[in-house]
């Protein structure tokens, strides 16, 4: 028999923060506003919020937003934690990461309620990601 399935996209507004604590609180207010839904999106590289924790980041070359790759196993832990507590599925947008020796790539995450996780790296960059990152192989 069907049953409904109910789909929560997320609108992430990137500001300047001051502390990962900042993130998780903006991330929280989201997830409680998705109460009830069944999977819950965030948008692609919306944790390009992170590079604001940078010192002098509005000095930085572009090529320095891979530096938010120090966040990767906060970041993970968070959205593993939340997807078992609210007993969601949790597509936790995307996220630079470092995949292998001055390699990085735009992966995707996803959550599930009892813990288990799935990522998928970005297979095709736009033109304007060329040079930062690379197209996936996972």
């Amino acid at each position: 028999m069907p049953r409904n399935f109910t789909v929560s996209a997320c609108q992430y507004i990137v500001t300047e923060i001051n502390t990962f604590e900042d993130f998780i609180t903006k991330v929280r207010i989201l997830l409680n506003k998705s109460q009830g839904a069944d999977v819950v999106i965030f948008p692609e590289l919306f944790t390009i919020e992170l590079f604001t924790l940078l010192k002098k980041w509005q000095e930085r070359p572009i090529s320095h937003l891979t530096l938010i790759d120090q966040f990767t196993d906060a970041y993970k832990q968070l959205f593993q934690q939340e997807a078992k507590e609210r007993g969601q599925f949790i597509i936790a947008g995307s996220h630079l990461e470092q995949t292998g020796a001055d390699r990085y790539e735009n992966v995707a995450h996803i959550w599930g309620p009892d813990g288990e996780h799935y990522a998928h790296s970005k297979t095709h960059i736009f033109p304007a990601e060329t040079g930062l990152v690379y197209s996936g192989r996972r």
